[in-house]
């Protein structure tokens, strides 16, 4: 899948800023570029960190949260998107892990779940995704 013109216009204007200090930017910003920043902020921060978006396929156990954002249970504070257990590379591969012992016994159902993998991970290390979908 490829990102659409706002994901992909979020992604290059951060790319546009690499490695810099973004805060005079913000001050600066076209409402145009404030917009793509509140909206597609994941994307913007991907380009500024030189990492390419890729829309994945996913596991995670739970249903995803209505809000699209899990939550960071030691802090309460919300994540930059959906945590999933395991990004599923290819069809041949292994899909047990730790969790399934660990949430699986406790009644949680995993699922999968596509979306954008940005670069980014939560407070448990666990990869976060943008635009979650559940697909089974």
């Amino acid at each position: 899948m490829e990102m659409n013109l706002k994901q992909q216009a979020a992604y290059e204007l951060g790319k546009e800023y690499e490695g810099m200090d973004v805060n005079n930017f913000w001050y600066n910003a076209t409402e145009q570029e404030e917009s793509l920043n509140l909206n597609y902020n994941e994307f913007f921060e991907a380009g500024r960190y030189g990492f390419a978006p890729r829309y994945v396929t996913a596991l995670r156990y739970g249903e995803i949260p209505a809000s699209g954002y899990s939550k960071n249970h030691a802090t309460g504070e919300t994540e930059k998107g959906v945590s999933v257990i395991k990004i599923v590379e290819s069809t041949d591969e292994d899909t047990d892990s730790i969790y399934d012992i660990t949430l699986g016994q406790q009644g949680f159902e995993k699922i999968v779940v596509t979306g954008w993998y940005c670069g980014d991970r939560g407070a448990d290390g666990e990869a976060l995704l943008v635009n979650a979908v559940k697909i089974g």
